[in-house]
């Protein structure tokens, strides 16, 4: 069992994942923050031995959940957190992947999602949900260019070049690691480069990839 917290400014929408997560896991919801500086003021106690996940709203009246993740990772490298948006913003979650979220989800995501989310970051994985995968993958990676590329080695190119590792890419796309090594391998082939970090140069450099 985990303990969570929430922080978002609408009552409604904790109270309804308080509901969901307590009658549909075995987590138990430990805290509910409306602003960003009451859970600052909370975390900065040292309260949160048995803290195991942060459930963030991006947009917090007083500071961005953007920003607290930030907060957190100065101190805490271990406690999951996933952002909650109404917004499918690439740029959201490129800058969240950087800062060491576990995972993503709209907040417009069916309740079985978000019970999926937190079972995933729980497990050490992270999490996206297909519609966000399928949104990174559309603003960074072009679909004109005459190397052809399967929409899977689009979908792993993509998440490469936002700075995601293997493991990483294999948690959000649900596949085991080794597929994922398969496809970079025919990708370094059709670009004609033995690196990944080759690889991702020469995308740029093409212009097969967009700078994100």
């Amino acid at each position: 069992m985990a303990n969570i917290v929430l922080v978002d400014d609408h009552e409604i929408v904790m109270d309804s994942l308080k509901y969901m997560i307590e009658t549909e896991t075995t987590h138990s919801v430990q805290a509910k923050f409306k602003n960003g500086e009451s859970f600052i003021q909370y975390f900065n106690t040292g309260k949160t031995g048995h803290f195991d996940l942060a459930i963030i709203d991006v947009k917090l009246p007083d500071i961005s959940g953007l920003d607290l993740v930030k907060h957190i990772r100065k101190t805490d490298p271990v406690t999951k957190i996933i952002l909650l948006s109404q917004y499918d913003n690439y740029e959201f979650v490129f800058t969240g992947l950087k800062n060491g979220i576990s995972g993503y989800l709209l907040k417009s995501s069916a309740g079985h999602e978000l019970i999926e989310a937190i079972d995933t970051v729980l497990k050490g994985r992270e999490y996206m949900s297909r519609e966000m995968i399928n949104l990174l993958v559309k603003a960074s990676v072009r679909e004109d260019y005459n190397i052809q590329l399967t929409n899977r080695e689009r979908e792993i190119l993509g998440l490469i070049a936002t700075g995601c590792t293997a493991r990483n890419i294999a948690d959000m796309l649900g596949v085991e690691p080794t597929t994922v090594e398969f496809h970079k391998r025919n990708l370094k082939q059709k670009f004609n480069v033995k690196k990944s970090t080759e690889l991702v140069r020469k995308a740029f450099d093409l212009g097969v990839v967009t700078p994100m």
